[in-house]
């Protein structure tokens, strides 16, 4: 299955659980991370750990690797299911079990805390302590910060790197759901008349995640509101920044994605 969205479009996306949300948040979390690694500038630099606190304070407030460890298992049951259906290749099934059962082992290993690299760590915890703080990461607020940044950039990279790799199973794990999850369904075009689209569950599944893509020169954007049962889509215009966005009058064209797995 091919993902709907070419690279050129705009992609919109409803978590319809908690769970998901959590995955979502987590996802855009480490992609920043990854981003700013690539700098290394100071600017860089601090966007990389307010990028790794923010995630280690959602492993610290839900239970993420639980939460993993019982989609992952969840996953597996599902697919376990289509391994006699004439539709389904074997080889990428078996593949995708095996990656599957890899990542289970790295998050049941024993003893394995995620974040515990970044909650022992005293230059952090002071980070942590006045991040929340409009300009709280000042030099005068944080010295220690300061001095670690005119470090030796190699030094700073090989600390990022150490604090990521003790949440990386978090991270793949993350990846391989949403990876699944999207591909679970095709994208079918579909239209929007007065900017207004509805899509009841006929199906009896309970919904999970909803893609929205658009056309890289539509002028508007879609707020989606509902539930695992029923969503609405409405396609907004906002010509200026300065203005409430109006809905369109028009009739959009869209792809749309209903996933479950």
């Amino acid at each position: 299955m091919r993902d709907a969205a070419a690279a050129h479009d705009r992609v919109y996306e409803l978590p319809l659980t908690e769970r998901l949300r959590t995955l979502l948040r987590l996802e855009k979390l480490f992609s920043l991370v990854h981003e700013a690694r690539a700098g290394r500038d100071e600017a860089s630099v601090v966007t990389a750990l307010k990028s790794l606190i923010d995630i280690f304070d959602i492993v610290t407030r839900i239970d993420v690797r639980s939460e993993l460890v019982k989609e992952l298992d969840r996953i597996q049951v599902v697919l376990a299911e289509l391994a006699n259906q004439p539709h389904v290749e074997g080889s990428v099934l078996d593949a995708t079990m095996t990656r599957l059962q890899g990542l289970m082992r790295s998050l049941k290993q024993p003893g394995y805390q995620p974040g515990a690299a970044i909650r022992c760590n005293e230059l952090l915890a002071q980070v942590r302590q006045r991040v929340a703080i409009p300009g709280g990461l000042c030099a005068f607020d944080v010295p220690a910060l300061h001095h670690w940044l005119h470090q030796d950039p190699d030094l700073r990279s090989a600390a990022l790197e150490h604090w990521w790799a003790d949440l990386a199973p978090l991270e793949h794990g993350c990846a391989e759901v949403l990876s699944l999850l999207r591909s679970s369904t095709l994208g079918h075009t579909q239209s929007a008349e007065r900017g207004f689209f509805q899509y009841n569950n006929e199906g009896g599944h309970p919904l999970q995640l909803v893609r929205v893509t658009l056309a890289a020169d539509t002028d508007c954007f879609p707020e989606i509101s509902g539930g695992k049962h029923r969503f609405t889509i409405r396609f907004l215009a906002q010509p200026s920044t300065r203005e409430r966005p109006q809905q369109v009058i028009g009739t959009i064209t869209f792809q749309l994605q209903v996933c479950w797995l």
